[in-house]
């Protein structure tokens, strides 16, 4: 299945003077909420978290206008976006559950069907949503106005999904700039599986290869840099999306022997170079 952007129904929107929560003021929750402040897109925007300084971070820069450490509280708002660690989502969300009476809520978790599966079930207007966007830094003094333009946000809805809370959600990220792809949860796991979980394993094992070599390329921070991302974020990842990720490895481990194979081969391997650049191309230029 090749996902493709969706188009959003201008007709379906949120109100400016919604009300908005964010469970969670890292990289993205902070972002998410610095780039709706900047644009008016919202009223009061509530941040939630257990550490007062990353709150306090989170007033300064302007990513929210106030704090609380109260799940009753932030459940009062009109939209609630859930952007703590990917098993934290499922725990937190359950818990919010107890107080939501008409709020949408929506997640920011890099994968899907096992917050989706469990979250559907607790709270009547949730959406499954993964912004492709982010660093390998964290923290709200990270954060950055713009993260999201242009960068690819999946909507993983389900059948029971609330169509018109799925269109609020789906006109708020296009009001961010951000490019719309619909797809299943399963599907969405399968995919993300291979185009970042497998690279961040390879950044990894990059890592414990070279160690502290002193003859470090640019290329080598290139591919590397990722390694330096949050280990929990990672485990809960790679814990939620285990079964794709392990199919995805067995099929790396057959092109690593095919690489091994033709590397004594001249033709062999500047064919499937050849091979490997065209394909490149297309990825990345679109050329044929």
């Amino acid at each position: 299945m090749n996902p493709v952007p969706v188009e959003v129904k201008r007709n379906i929107s949120f109100a400016v003077e919604d009300r908005i929560g964010i469970i969670g003021i890292g990289l993205i929750g902070a972002s998410l909420g610095l780039s709706l402040k900047k644009r008016n897109l919202c009223g009061k925007i509530t941040g939630f978290g257990r550490n007062k300084e990353t709150l306090q971070k989170a007033k300064e820069i302007g990513a929210v206008d106030q704090t609380t450490d109260s799940l009753e509280e932030i459940a009062n708002n009109d939209i609630i976006f859930l952007a703590v660690p990917v098993l934290s989502i499922v725990e937190v969300g359950k818990n919010l559950a107890r107080y939501v009476e008409n709020a949408i809520v929506a997640d920011v978790g890099s994968t899907k069907k096992i917050i989706v599966d469990e979250l559907s079930l607790a709270i009547p207007k949730f959406i499954g949503c993964h912004p492709m966007a982010g660093s390998h830094k964290k923290g709200p003094e990270f954060a950055k106005d713009g993260l999201f333009k242009d960068a690819v946000v999946v909507i993983t809805p389900i059948e029971k999904t609330d169509i018109p809370s799925k269109n609020t959600i789906k006109n708020l990220w296009e009001k961010l700039d951000a490019k719309i792809i619909e797809i299943s949860p399963d599907e969405h796991d399968r995919l993300v599986s291979l185009s970042s979980h497998i690279p961040h394993i390879v950044s990894n094992i990059l890592v414990e290869l070279v160690g502290k070599n002193c003859l470090i390329s640019s290329g080598f921070h290139s591919m590397a840099r990722l390694a330096l991302s949050d280990p929990l974020l990672w485990r809960d990842i790679f814990i939620t999306n285990r079964e794709n990720i392990i199919i995805g490895l067995e099929k790396m481990e057959k092109n690593i022997v095919k690489w091994k194979d033709i590397m004594n081969d001249e033709k062999a391997l500047m064919n499937h170079l050849d091979e490997i650049n065209r394909l490149a191309k297309e990825v990345f230029y679109g050329e044929d």
